[in-house]
């Protein structure tokens, strides 16, 4: 049985990539006890990439991870879902598959590392583990840098459900889950059946913890920019965002306990 890791990450400037938070992610998910041959971590981007992949395959080279071709795209939901089934198609059905956003860390709980999660969902027929998402926040609420060599959840101690309460979004995640297992948009739940099969989710109670609230969403709100879906993303800036007053002047208004 092997644990694999799928996530893809966009280069572009206007992404504003955090390369010092991606080695945070890096140590998480070996820290787990995620192989990291078995990392599957894509890049991508459209023509301003080029200085964030040479340091984006430094660091991979760093941690021993197979560096990726880059896949000439932007950020596109469609085109991300496609390449993951793809290379999903090509992993035993024995195995499992972790797939996170770059800014999520996943926790599992109580078991002595992934493997050992893996199998109490072995053992009990579980086909995915579900758990919750919780925003990481600045003990001072500030939309701050990350720091390379300070524990990234010292950096960012209050736990908050801006995105359940404030911004409405589903904040639940799928920790882990067979190969063959469909996943919902985002990966936030497995749905109900597909070609016969259906799926045994364990409700764990454990967190997906969400690094979204740093500097580098200011940026992305001052430029306007979300090569995804530019008009969905100003939709989420104006209303849900600026329309509660969540941010001011770099800062968050509250946390939600």
């Amino acid at each position: 049985m092997k644990i694999y890791l799928f996530t893809l990450i966009c280069l572009d400037e206007d992404e504003y990539p955090d390369l010092i938070f991606y080695e945070h992610f890096i140590k998480h998910y070996e820290n787990v006890g995620i192989n990291v041959k078995h990392f599957h971590i894509i890049p991508c981007g459209t023509g301003t990439h080029k200085q964030n992949f040479n340091i984006f395959k430094k660091i991979n080279r760093k941690y021993g991870i197979r560096n990726l071709n880059l896949v000439n795209k932007q950020h596109d939901m469609i085109e991300c879902f496609n390449i993951f089934d793809t290379w999903r198609s090509g992993i035993d059905k024995n195995n499992w598959i972790v797939k996170c956003d770059p800014d999520e860390l996943y926790d599992y709980g109580h078991f002595n590392g992934i493997y050992d999660c893996a199998n109490y969902l072995l053992k009990n027929k579980f086909t995915a583990i579900r758990g919750e998402m919780l925003d990481c926040v600045d003990a001072d609420r500030i939309l701050k840098e990350v720091i390379p060599d300070e524990d990234i959840f010292s950096q960012f101690p209050l736990r908050s459900k801006i995105t359940l309460h404030m911004l409405h979004q589903n904040h639940y995640k799928i920790l882990m889950a067979r190969p063959y297992i469909e996943l919902i948009w985002g990966h936030h739940n497995t749905l109900c059946a597909m070609s016969g099969i259906h799926p045994k989710t364990f409700e764990s109670g454990f967190f997906a913890f969400h690094f979204k609230w740093t500097n580098i969403l200011i940026k992305r709100y001052d430029e306007q920019k979300r090569t995804e879906d530019e008009q969905m993303w100003q939709g989420f800036k104006d209303e849900a965002i600026n329309g509660k007053n969540i941010i001011t002047d770099g800062k968050l208004n509250f946390i939600i306990r």
